[in-house]
């Protein structure tokens, strides 16, 4: 576990806070600046909803976005990860989808060596169970990835 390290430090071409990685476990959100108040809404919901919380809590965004001092204090990390090049090398559409949709495929690549679980939530997601750590234990029975219907 590299708790001491920085995510700075561990994530090619990002730029985060550098606080200590306390956990193994991260919810993420992947928005721009139109969707940021409702993403650090929901995170904030989050860490209130789970005070004995083993997760860490990330906006990832595809621009450099601030986090007011109130959601930073709280624990929330911006994490600013270029794949304009790679999105466009993939030949994505973009008609009806926002460019950030695509964000959340590359996260499994971005914190492979950080972190063991990741929860990918929606911007507009109403936490109100104090259990969003129950999520993490959840047995995939040998899939990498799992979903919900919206």
């Amino acid at each position: 576990m590299q708790t001491d390290n920085t995510l700075c430090k561990l994530i090619r071409g990002t730029q985060v806070s550098r606080s200590p990685i306390p956990h193994r476990k991260a919810i993420t959100y992947c928005v721009d600046q139109n969707v940021l108040p409702y993403a650090l809404y929901s995170a904030e919901q989050a860490i209130l909803c789970s005070p004995d919380r083993d997760f860490d809590v990330l906006i990832c965004s595809l621009d450099r976005l601030d986090i007011p001092q109130h959601f930073a204090d709280l624990g929330i990390r911006s994490v600013h990860i270029d794949l304009h090049s790679e999105i466009a090398a993939e030949n994505l559409p973009l008609g009806w989808l926002p460019i950030t949709t695509y964000l959340r495929l590359w996260l499994p690549l971005y914190f492979r060596e950080i972190y063991d679980r990741i929860l990918y939530l929606d911007a507009d997601t109403m936490i109100q169970t104090d259990r969003l750590s129950a999520l993490f234990e959840c047995d995939l029975n040998g899939c990498v990835i799992a979903g919900a219907r919206d």
